[in-house]
């Protein structure tokens, strides 16, 4: 029996089991794409990584939304990824906020770009 026919077997009898392996495989595909994109990324945008748009905050707290590239099939918007790096902060202005989360737009545009042609382009 192939390696592929017994897995295929165990899918059949354990499904929950293949869409656990699955998604294992998905998630360090994405983190991977991360960090190879993270220090060009870091290099280009220094003061954003000072004001923690970081690997830290890539792999954890933006990581659920970035997931979605590979769970759905749904590209995550830049301000989406603005909107959970704001979330970090405690802020005492909202239009502060705002400000901010508009001058992230360019720079989490940059890094989902970097990103998708990572994950989906790497190959062709």
């Amino acid at each position: 029996m192939s390696a592929i026919s017994l897995i295929h077997q165990l899918g059949q009898h354990w499904p929950g089991w293949f869409s656990g392996l699955k998604q294992v495989a998905q998630q360090r595909a994405l983190r991977r794409a991360i960090a190879h994109n993270y220090p060009s990324f870091a290099a280009t945008y220094p003061e954003w990584t000072d004001y923690l748009f970081d690997n830290y905050f890539l792999n954890q707290r933006a990581f659920p939304v970035l997931a979605r590239y590979l769970n759905y099939k749904v590209v995550p918007t830049p301000f989406e990824l603005a909107q959970v790096w704001a979330e970090q902060f405690t802020w005492s202005n909202l239009e502060m906020k705002e400000r901010h989360v508009a001058r992230l737009m360019p720079v989490a545009t940059d890094f989902l770009r970097r990103l998708n042609k990572d994950l989906f382009n790497r190959h062709r």
